[in-house]
């Protein structure tokens, strides 16, 4: 755990052995922004699936509207070809979840295409996540 600046704490996590091929990683937060925090988030392979309780936060695609997210805790990103932006301000909680690209076409019940290059709300999802 680290402590100073933005950052409370965090916690990093590899899944078992037996999950590896599905799940990279899970990574614990709390994060503390008492202005507007920026960050520029890069293009990845995996889908991010954050499970947040706190301040909402904005997940930006600056290149569509349609394809971001506002106000939200809990969302899934697919794999982006270019970067996104996320915007906060306040007291963040949250587990976020690395998922192999194939391991959230299952789980969440979508298809790769309707996730790629976008950022969704959880409770929205198929099967009322």
């Amino acid at each position: 755990m680290t402590t100073g600046g933005p950052i409370d704490g965090l916690v990093l996590g590899l899944p078992s052995i037996a999950l590896r091929p599905y799940v990279q990683r899970y990574v614990g937060y709390r994060e503390r922004a008492e202005l507007p925090l920026v960050r520029r988030e890069a293009a990845g392979a995996f889908v991010v699936l954050i499970l947040g309780w706190g301040a909402p936060l904005d997940v930006i695609d600056p290149r569509s509207r349609q394809r971001s997210a506002y106000g939200v805790d809990s969302f899934v990103a697919g794999t982006f070809d270019g970067w996104c932006r996320t915007e906060t301000v306040g007291v963040g909680e949250g587990v976020q979840v690395l998922l192999a690209p194939l391991t959230a076409r299952r789980l969440l019940g979508l298809p790769l295409v309707e996730l790629a290059n976008r950022a969704g709300v959880v409770a929205v999802l198929p099967g009322g996540w």
